[in-house]
């Protein structure tokens, strides 16, 4: 596969740091999911509780592949938000892509969210051969069976946020569109 620069990609730079709070949040809900995600939720609760301000937290131990009860939790909250709210997300990347589509069904905006990401392993991909979303343990690039309808399909550098899934290609469609290119 050719690669991608950086300007290319809809895939996210996450940091490596989860940083501070942001001073200027009127309130703030916090989602921690996994161990490593709840470690770091808790140093922004408490972060949190010396500047005074209200807090709703949103802990998730588990990091389970599907929808979690935290992130749903997050999006029914946050339904009710006024302006000035701050969400961070601290997770494995399959729950904070979760975390991130409901704030930002919610209204949130980038400049709202703070997002530390534990493990970026799974990763839900969209087949657009059968329509089906597939997680699996890959990284971008990699090839997989779609649990949809069993084709081989690459992990594209695509990233839906609204759906929180990588976009999947047909692996042969690759080799046929190099092989064509080569003897036409």
């Amino acid at each position: 596969m050719v690669g991608v620069s950086p300007e290319h990609t809809s895939v996210p730079a996450w940091p490596t740091d989860p940083g501070e709070i942001d001073p200027a949040g009127q309130s703030f809900q916090v989602l921690g999911s996994g161990r490593d995600g709840v470690r770091v939720a808790r140093a922004w609760l408490a972060q949190i509780a010396r500047t005074g301000r209200p807090v709703l937290s949103h802990v998730d131990g588990h990091t389970a592949p599907e929808r979690s009860v935290a992130v749903a939790a997050l999006g029914a909250s946050l339904a009710r938000a006024r302006v000035g709210v701050r969400v961070m997300i601290a997770g494995p990347e399959l729950v904070a892509l979760d975390a991130i589509a409901a704030a930002r069904a919610a209204g949130a905006i980038d400049a709202e969210l703070r997002v530390w990401v534990s493990d970026r392993a799974l990763k839900r991909v969209y087949c657009p051969h059968c329509r089906t979303f597939t997680v699996a343990r890959v990284q971008v690039a990699d090839t997989f069976a779609c649990g949809g309808c069993a084709r081989t399909l690459v992990v594209y550098h695509h990233l839906s946020r609204r759906h929180g899934a990588y976009l999947g290609f047909l692996a042969d469609v690759q080799a046929d569109a190099g092989d064509r290119g080569a003897s036409g």
